[in-house]
């Protein structure tokens, strides 16, 4: 395991090979924790932060530890803090959530 890499919005911490923590700074923009998981040949991005600013950062993250664009994001739940920062994924990248999820997002 690396060294956390520290960026303005999360800590990054590599918890397993090619799986990182991003720990929100709590005087920051990011509002919650999220991950990043590099399966190989694709990578996956789990929740999207409070705000573009932190959602921006944590894909430029995932590109520079992975050398790709996330292929899935995952949103656990319907909280802003967790699903803000979906505006900023490249067109077209998958967003996968339960239908419960799906449903409190859209309400």
């Amino acid at each position: 395991m690396t060294t956390p890499a520290t960026y303005t919005h999360f800590t990054l911490h590599e918890v397993a090979k090619g799986v990182w923590a991003a720990i929100a700074v709590r005087e920051e923009l990011a509002g919650s924790n999220a991950g990043i998981v590099d399966f190989g040949d694709w990578t996956l991005v789990f929740d999207t932060t409070l705000s573009p600013q932190s959602a921006q950062e944590l894909m430029t993250a995932a590109k520079t530890l992975t050398g790709r664009d996330p292929a899935l994001v995952i949103n656990s739940h319907w909280h802003v803090d967790h699903i803000q920062g979906n505006q900023v994924l490249p067109p077209g990248t998958p967003i996968a959530c339960t239908a419960q999820t799906y449903a409190d997002i859209m309400d």
